[in-house]
């Protein structure tokens, strides 16, 4: 197959440029060989790619200044190396993926920096890749995240064997699927159970699935708590992706850090402080607010609702008798 030299030299230029490099007319010209008049013309080639078949609003213009061709309205299709580095943090702390699913995401990620970028990213998290601890139960997710996400767009029914850490055998279960979540390493189906009316989404790891179909069956959304689910305030009240009745509490906080009690109960509400105490009033689902509020130890006292309260006194008692 013949080497396209132009094509090569037209595809080097265009991506040097989205890198938002300056492109000096004789440097090019003498780098590949061309003549400065060869540049002009290819750098007209790719403005009228830019308007033509991009749509785009940037523009590639020669500027004084730096002696050089560059882009005077980045094009934003690739990410700055602040945020190639913010995303590869999260992504390893996450420890949402497979060592596999991982690594690919990893290496697309510096695939899409410079040299001297990627030299710089390597030193930051190259020993944090190589440690890269997954997951017991990991699995590639790809596949099932797509597919869940267009059965929730478009209301499929989906079929599936289901089996928990805890269980002895599978279940297959037949499920309207309503939103996906991620929470404490794991990606999350919210979904009712098909033609069951319960006030509240099943919450079903995405991992512990053994098998599943996207049917051709469209689900209906009831007139109830399905037709108006909203994941944002969903989350908002759920705690380590569990789920009861929801209820509205009271408790006392001592602790050092307030903010890291709304951050973490977004619909709480200060309703009254009274030397290092601060009383806040928040909407939750119970079962995983309990195991939270007993992680903050001593700084946390609940004083509502009464039945809940006896409940957490309950639970205390256990746990003494642990020890």
């Amino acid at each position: 197959m013949a080497f396209d030299k132009k094509a090569f030299r037209l595809l080097t230029l265009f991506d040097r440029l989205s890198r938002n490099e300056v492109i000096g007319r004789h440097t090019a010209a003498k780098e590949f060989e061309v003549s400065v008049k060869s540049i002009s013309r290819d750098i007209f080639d790719l403005n009228h790619y830019l308007e033509n078949v991009l749509y785009s609003s940037a523009q590639i213009i020669f500027s004084k200044k730096v002696n050089g061709y560059h882009l005077d309205n980045p094009l934003e299709t690739k990410l700055s190396k602040e945020e190639t580095l913010s995303l590869m943090k999260v992504i390893l702390e996450s420890r949402a993926f497979s060592k596999i699913d991982m690594d690919t995401i990893y290496d697309k990620l510096m695939n899409s920096s410079s040299y001297e970028d990627k030299k710089l990213l390597s030193s930051f998290y190259g020993n944090e890749k190589l440690h890269y601890t997954e997951t017991k139960n990991s699995k590639s997710l790809f596949k099932i995240l797509w597919d869940m996400s267009l059965a929730i767009k478009e209301c499929r029914l989906v079929n599936a064997s289901y089996k928990r850490v805890a269980d002895e055998f599978p279940k297959n279960i037949k499920i309207d699927p309503v939103s996906i979540l991620f929470a404490e390493y794991y990606f999350y189906l919210l979904a009712y159970y098909h033609e069951k009316d319960y006030p509240n989404p099943a919450v079903f790891r995405l991992d512990n699935f053994l098998e599943y179909t996207v049917t051709d069956t469209y689900f209906k959304k009831s007139p109830s708590v399905k037709d108006r689910f909203e994941e944002g305030e969903f989350r908002k009240r759920a705690q380590f992706m569990t789920i009861s009745n929801l209820m509205t509490i009271e408790f006392e906080y001592s602790g050092r850090s307030l903010d890291a009690i709304t951050d973490r109960l977004p619909t709480a509400k200060i309703i009254g402080t009274s030397g290092n105490r601060t009383t806040l009033r928040a909407e939750v689902y119970g079962k995983g607010i309990k195991m939270w509020l007993l992680s903050q130890g001593e700084f946390l006292k609940v004083t509502s609702p009464p039945e809940f309260v006896e409940e957490m006194k309950q639970t205390i008692f256990r746990m003494i008798d642990n020890y």
